[in-house]
């Protein structure tokens, strides 16, 4: 599956937002808030969190003001950022740069990209984004699909589905993304992580596994009885 040409940008060409006239977003918790500026029609077209909040009823209509405490400012950035150009401040290498790193360094590469992108869906569903929410699983679905030297895909870390977890509803398109990614890992990995993994997330995966299973076969009747009987010692 190829990349959407319109979800990656180099980090070079990361756009700045704190010089525009319109809303100011404050985010973070004071005194490690990071202000944001933006054109508020560009907010609230898709946004119905931004339009409740600049509807005339709300404080931050006058103030034109609008905190997000419980976010962090790496997260908005990219948000902001795919909201104005339609891409993310990622970088992007073809085919042939991925293959020639180092299975260390596409691990490192891959897991960045989760990170920003299911961080920007996180947001999205607070801020009830919908667009970017079905983008950032398309950037998803092409993530997964890079391919590293020896020929191997990557999903998302436990701390990411952790934080999808942490940060979304049941029925998530999100959570069910992350779930499906997990169901093609190996049991082997799987076990390893379990104790580290969000309860929710251990009770969606077992019950995909379950699904995913190929009909069992009867292993008593091939084993047969002998299987389970110790040999008589002679003498």
């Amino acid at each position: 599956m190829g990349k959407p040409k319109t979800t990656q940008v180099n980090k070079s060409s990361n756009m700045s937002f704190k010089s525009i006239s319109a809303v100011t977003i404050r985010v973070g918790t004071a005194p490690n808030t990071e202000d944001f500026i933006a054109h508020e029609s560009f907010l609230t077209a898709r946004s119905e969190f931004f339009r409740r909040a600049m509807n005339g009823n709300w404080k931050e209509a006058e103030t034109r003001i609008i905190n997000l405490p419980d976010d962090t400012a790496k997260a908005f950035a990219c948000y902001i950022n795919y909201v104005y150009t339609g891409q993310l401040p990622t970088t992007s290498k073809t085919t042939s740069e991925l293959k020639k790193l180092t299975e260390d360094k596409f691990a490192y590469h891959v897991d960045d990209l989760y990170e920003i992108i299911f961080g920007v869906f996180v947001l999205s569903e607070k801020l009830q984004d919908i667009t970017t929410k079905n983008a950032m699983m398309e950037a998803a679905l092409a993530t997964a699909g890079l391919i590293g030297i020896d020929g191997s895909t990557r999903g998302p870390s436990y701390d990411v589905v952790n934080a999808v977890y942490n940060s979304t509803p049941v029925g998530s398109p999100a959570r069910r993304l992350v779930t499906d990614m997990w169901t093609e890992l190996s049991i082997e990995f799987i076990f390893s992580c379990f104790r580290y993994l969000h309860q929710g997330f251990v009770e969606d995966l077992g019950k995909s596994l379950q699904n995913a299973r190929k009909p069992a076969e009867n292993i008593l009747v091939r084993k047969g009885v002998a299987a389970y009987q110790e040999e008589m010692k002679e003498g």
